[in-house]
């Protein structure tokens, strides 16, 4: 997408989220993406790596900063989380 057509579009958008993106080299040479949220999300992180294989994730052995595993709870998909606050996601968080 261009930038006229996003600018053309970004009107329109009922629901976004605000986040900054960090990648991180983990010690085993794999990718940390770090999304620090903003805007009503402020206060919640959420960190995700890629693997290249079955093995290699079910070897994976996260760094204790990670926190809990979300990847299937219905509450870390970026769609679910447009619109929402922090308060309205802190439930789900079990903190």
């Amino acid at each position: 997408m261009t930038e006229d057509e996003f600018n053309k579009l970004w009107p329109l958008a009922e629901k976004f989220l605000e986040k900054v993106r960090y990648y991180l080299t983990l010690d085993d040479g794999l990718t940390a993406e770090v999304d620090v949220f903003g805007g009503k999300l402020k206060g919640l992180t959420l960190v995700e790596v890629e693997f290249t294989s079955v093995e290699q994730m079910e070897s994976f052995q996260p760094p204790d900063w990670f926190g809990r595993d979300v990847t299937q709870e219905e509450f870390s998909a970026n769609a679910f989380l447009a619109g929402k606050t922090f308060g309205e996601i802190r439930k789900h968080l079990k903190i």
